[in-house]
């Protein structure tokens, strides 16, 4: 059996009434995890409905406090399985963050790689979330605390939003535990200054986060691809900023514009090339398999981002219900841009429990 590199799951707009099986996952070996119980389950779906009043009682009238949460996180455009008008009468794709995607139905050349070659490089494995909004990076975050919970449930979890809880489309991406700190990721990150709406361009402060929820958290600036090996053959998961391209890949588009966080998992080597085993928030939960050389391209591409507009002025442009993060601090690149080569362009943040030893980095603390 082999391991085909990229998955593109068909939108939900494109579908027919019978929607098609998705296509096999890699099983996340058993020394790493383990499928739920029927009392976890159980457990779990109680979660659910007792939050379903919570949620219910907050969405309400377009005034509602609900409502005005989610207008400040959902994205302008459409997200994948909405269409909307592209240049010559086509159609334009987005994820959840707003980034533009091609059409996922569409067919593109595939890479073959033994499954059993993937799965032996697999030294991390996480569970995929689903972000709602620009939140990549707490998604990652939350990714790498639901793998560390999985192998030790006395290791926290805990949801970004309250939305995690009740998602549109009805299945239950945002999340795989029933949280054990009640606490949202999201309202930690912004009491503490930093971010607006979810954002983090500074790679350091996914450490902080971590540090806030109960994790260790470590940084490593201008990180080489043998310092994220050191990470990953330790057995811990890696957080890492990417410029993400049209297919959801690690490629190199637009110098920062399409900053994106990814979890890797893993690395191996096959037909002479090495590769490393990535997860992100977008629609797609399979894995995802990326040459390393491709990722650094990526990784060191990171440099500058239109977001804040002119860091240090207090306002985000496209935003002017919202103020910039209290603890922002980021160059100007001049011409509305904030330079992000050295907060986000090969960083690497590494997230264990307490009583791990981080394998390197300049450990962070909460603030």
């Amino acid at each position: 059996m082999s391991y085909l590199v990229r998955n593109y799951p068909t939108p939900l707009a494109a579908r027919g009434p019978a929607e098609p099986a998705e296509a096999p996952r890699i099983v996340v070996p058993p020394r790493h995890g383990r499928p739920r119980t029927e009392a976890e389950h159980a457990h779990f779906r109680r979660l659910i409905q007792e939050s379903q009043a919570l949620v219910d009682a907050r969405r309400s009238p377009a005034t509602g406090p609900m409502a005005a949460r989610m207008a400040a996180l959902a994205p302008e455009a459409p997200i994948v399985g909405e269409r909307s008008p592209g240049e010559g009468g086509g159609a334009v794709f987005h994820e959840a963050d707003g980034f533009a995607v091609n059409d996922p139905a569409a067919t593109r050349p595939r890479l073959d790689v033994p499954k059993a070659v993937v799965e032996a490089g697999l030294k991390a494995p996480v569970p995929h979330r689903k972000q709602i909004g620009g939140t990549c990076g707490l998604y990652a975050l939350g990714m790498v605390m639901d793998g560390w919970h999985a192998r030790d449930p006395k290791n926290p979890t805990a949801l970004v939003q309250p939305e995690d809880r009740d998602p549109p489309d009805g299945d239950f991406k945002h999340l795989n535990y029933a949280p054990t700190d009640p606490r949202m990721m999201l309202d930690v990150a912004r009491d503490a200054g930093l971010t607006a709406k979810g954002e983090l361009y500074q790679a350091e402060f996914v450490a902080e986060a971590a540090a806030r929820m109960g994790y260790r958290a470590s940084l490593r600036t201008e990180a080489t691809l043998a310092d994220l090996y050191t990470v990953l053959d330790a057995g811990h998961p890696a957080i890492v900023a990417f410029n993400v391209d049209m297919d959801g890949e690690a490629g190199t588009p637009d110098a920062g514009a399409r900053a994106h966080y990814a979890v890797i998992q893993g690395h191996f080597e096959h037909e002479g090339q090495r590769y490393l085993i990535a997860k992100h928030s977008w629609r797609q939960t399979e894995d995802r398999i990326w040459r390393a050389e491709d990722f650094l391209a990526s990784w060191s591409n990171l440099k500058t981002t239109r977001f804040y507009g002119t860091p240090g002025d207090g306002e985000i442009p496209d935003r002017p219900d919202l103020r910039e993060p209290e603890r922002l601090s980021l160059p100007d690149a001049g011409e509305g841009r904030a330079d992000i080569s050295r907060a986000l362009g090969r960083c690497l943040v590494e997230v264990v429990p307490e009583g791990e030893p981080l394998s390197g980095g300049r450990e962070i603390h909460a603030a």
